[in-house]
């Protein structure tokens, strides 16, 4: 099956161009066929209408909600930023980011921190100190004597 083939034609018409207007040719058909064509152009009042732009049709949905504040905020000071405005909203972007981040581990170390009353959070350990031959502490014994010292994990310092 063969494929149509269409010629590319302008929306303008014969008579866009100054000289083929004035050379003559144009007729009162023409000339009323030029008057809608130019009213056709007119905006209404509901135009131009605001589309996405092409970075934002590539976004999923998911992307655009969670860039949409700061979106919001750039575009109200785009006037005054210029054309700083894509990096300082870049950047602020990041650091807000990362201190949500710091206030999230911060707030998980000391609220859910992993004790012998449950399984989750974050389990801190701290590694020996490494005791070589010649050190006055030579040879260091392990300060858990019994087997219920090892992974105790706070309880024997519960006060029940």
């Amino acid at each position: 099956m063969t494929e149509p083939t269409s010629r590319p034609m302008t929306i303008r018409g014969p008579y866009d161009n100054e000289r083929a207007r004035l050379d003559g040719t144009m007729t009162d058909l023409d000339r009323e066929w030029r008057k809608k064509w130019l009213k056709a152009q007119e905006l209404g009042h509901h135009e131009p209408r605001t589309q996405f732009s092409a970075s934002q049709m590539e976004m999923n949905p998911i992307r655009r909600a969670y860039r949409f504040p700061l979106d919001f905020v750039f575009s109200k000071l785009q006037s005054r930023l210029g054309d700083k405005t894509q990096i300082t909203r870049y950047w602020v972007g990041k650091y807000l980011l990362a201190g949500w981040l710091v206030l999230g581990i911060t707030y998980n170390l000391k609220y859910n921190s992993h004790d012998w009353t449950r399984k989750k959070g974050f389990a801190i350990f701290g590694s020996k100190p490494a005791v070589y031959p010649g050190d006055p502490n030579f040879p260091k014994v392990s300060d858990k004597m019994k087997p219920s010292d090892y992974a105790d994990y706070g309880f024997k310092n519960s006060p029940i």
